[in-house]
């Protein structure tokens, strides 16, 4: 798909549904996936937390998709500055309003570390882990939403099959994915095992 020049932004853009992204379609290839593992909660109340939201193209699919119900909400933890000449506050604030469901976005400017350290409780029934791709944080990022998510809650993490030389440590998120599962085996049942890693929490 061709880029435009943004409006107002003035950087190039692709142009999906109306919504602005400098970067490719993070979100359509996993569709097919979430859809049946999430569908149970479509219409229902539903909290989702999100560990990297950079222009918001995952948080416009959940608002538009599974976060239906008027009281279903969505954390997104994104501190941004990772591209510094590319506006990803500006786009994410841009897309967010365009879908219509402000109101249900809490974001937090900080980074996740930061978040973890100040909640404590397991309260969300989604927890979609997109942020540092290095293979210690990562660690970190999944060893924390263990402990956020809800017994029968879903946790989505990304990039499983990310080639190291793509990650900021040349490591990635494969290794600290894979540690994360051995490590906490008889508490989760893995739901799905491919470029993400999705698994669902079965134990409280």
């Amino acid at each position: 798909m061709n880029k435009i020049v943004h409006p107002s932004l003035k950087v190039k853009v692709h142009n999906r549904d109306g919504y602005f992204y400098t970067h490719k379609d993070l979100v359509t290839d996993h569709i097919k996936i979430w859809e049946p593992l999430l569908a149970h909660l479509i219409g229902k109340p539903c909290d989702i937390l999100e560990i990297g939201s950079l222009q918001g193209n995952s948080a416009v699919y959940w608002l538009n998709n599974i976060l239906t119900h008027d009281e279903s909400s969505i954390m997104c933890i994104e501190p941004f500055g990772r591209t510094k000449r590319v506006p990803d506050r500006e786009l994410f604030m841009e897309n967010i309003k365009k879908t219509g469901y402000s109101n249900k976005v809490h974001l937090l400017e900080m980074t996740s570390d930061n978040f973890f350290i100040k909640n404590k409780l397991g309260t969300w029934d989604v927890i979609y882990i997109d942020g540092s791709h290095e293979a210690e944080q990562v660690s970190k990022d999944c060893a924390n939403s263990l402990r956020l998510c809800k017994k029968g809650g879903i946790i989505i993490m990304d990039d499983y099959k990310m080639r190291p030389y793509f990650a900021d440590d040349n490591i990635g998120p494969r290794p600290a994915i894979d540690e994360f599962l051995l490590h906490n085996e008889d508490k989760l049942e893995i739901l799905h095992k491919g470029y993400q890693v999705i698994v669902k929490r079965i134990t409280t």
